[in-house]
This record gives structure tokens, sequence and C-alpha cells, in this order.
């Protein structure tokens, strides 16, 4: 870990995590600790849990043995510092772009006014401006996760977990929204966990990568990203540390999985 986080107080605990469904071990004996303002990544083969241990992280499911706290509370339901995106757009058909990204508010019976000034700054800062009238089905791919983003921006969270957000959309829309989310990060620093296949993502966008094995799920190895920010896509694959780095994830991929090189 980098001086930088060690100095930053914990935000997320997670102690001797292990989660079962039926007789499959899922996650076995997991211990992590994310620090208030830091990017982790999740990374690991299919198949190793890291979707089930985020969503340990929030509260969405409960483990089996260890225990999860956030701000030093026990995490037993989702906290409502915490918000979510997930893969799939999960934006309501029916909804307009405004519309969704204002759904949780109107949940948590926010007052109106309060709810339009948020969507409208969430809207703006994701660069949908103009769309505030639009369906889904009038929107790219990359859009629709932009509206997913601005949801979970738009509530405020003190902690964001993303789970594989940009696994749907195409390569060159996948890098924009990367260096977006980087953007965005850069100006809020909220603490982030990050779940992902991509070893380039991974690298480009954490502090510090964790990776993950399979059958039963536990943590491989901790790299911290030694790579300066602020940062951008081409800045991380000129640097001098990136291809060493790489070169090390992908081999504890591959143990991670099964296979030998």
């Amino acid at each position: 870990m980098t001086a930088t986080a060690q100095a930053r107080p914990p935000k997320v605990v997670a102690t001797g995590i292990s989660k079962w469904y039926g007789a499959l071990e899922v996650l076995h004996n997991v211990t992590l600790e994310i620090h208030q303002g830091e990017f982790v990544c999740l990374l690991g083969p299919s198949g190793c849990g890291k979707t089930t241990l985020m969503r340990t992280l929030d509260g969405l499911i409960l483990p089996d043995e260890g225990s999860v706290q956030l701000d030093g509370a026990l995490i037993t339901s989702p906290p409502r510092q915490a918000a979510v995106v997930f893969q799939q757009f999960g934006l309501f058909p029916w909804k307009t772009v405004s519309q969704n990204v204002a759904f949780p508010m109107v949940l948590d019976r926010l007052p109106p006014t309060q709810i339009d000034e948020k969507v409208k700054w969430a809207i703006d800062l994701v660069g949908l401006k103009g769309f505030e009238a639009a369906y889904p089905d009038r929107l790219s791919g990359g859009m629709r996760q932009r509206v997913g983003i601005a949801r979970a921006l738009a509530l405020g969270p003190e902690l964001l977990l993303m789970d594989e957000p940009f696994a749907s959309v195409d390569a060159y829309t996948r890098e924009l929204l990367q260096a977006e989310l980087l953007s965005i990060w850069e100006r809020f620093r909220q603490t982030v966990v990050f779940v992902t296949h991509s070893i380039d993502e991974a690298i480009t966008l954490a502090d510090r990568i964790v990776v993950m094995k399979a059958k039963p799920g536990e943590v491989l190895h901790i790299y911290d990203v030694p790579i300066e920010r602020p940062r951008t896509i081409a800045s991380v694959r000129r640097h001098p540390a990136y291809e060493p780095l790489r070169a090390k994830i992908w081999e504890d991929m591959l143990t991670g999985s099964g296979r030998e090189m």
C-alpha cells in the first residue's frame, strides 16, 4: 500500500469474509481494507467471487462468516452512504433520462427542488446535457451507462461500487468512459470499488488492484499502481511501470484461473 493510502483513515474493512451458495464456497476468508478516497479494482477470472465480494461490501449480500464495516459500523444492509453501478444499465424504459436519475431520490422522498438540482448537476457532470427528456431506447450503450453513473453520483455517495460497468460497451466507448470516470473521480475523490476482468482497465483506474483466484474466491495478491495522478489512458500506457506491472498481474490471473503459462 502506498504511503498516501496508509495516511488515509479506513473506509471499508472486510475481515475473514466467507460465503457459500449451497455446497459451493464462493469466497474464502477474504480480508481487505479500503481507505478513504481510494480507488480499488477487484480483478480476477470468471467465477472468482469479485461480484459477490463487492455485494458484501455494500450489504446486498451478507457473508456466512466474517464481517464488513463501513466507517467503523457493521454493515447488515445496504448503507445510505453507498451507491452501486451495475454492468447492466438497469434503466426504466418508460422513464426519461431525468426520471431515471431522479428515481432513487424520489424513493427517499427528497424535496422536489433538491431532486431537480441534483439531477441537473449529475446529468451535466456525465455529459448528457440536452438529453434530459430522452428515453433509454434512444440512447447508445455508452450514454445509457452514463445515466447509470449519473443516478449513482446524484446521491452524493461516500462509497461508489461499480460492477463491470463498462463491460457492455464497445472498446472505443469503454476507453472514453474510463477517461470520464477518471476525470470525475479526480474532482470528488469518493472511495471507489470497481470490479473488472480487464488488466488494462484496472491499471488505468486504480490506486490498488486486488487480484483474486477462483474456486474458492480468495485474494491472491494486492498491487499498488505506481503511476502518478492525474492520469490519462495514453500516459498510463507510456509509463515505464505499466508493462512490468501488467506482466505480473497476467501471471497471477493465469494462476488464479488454474492455467499455466
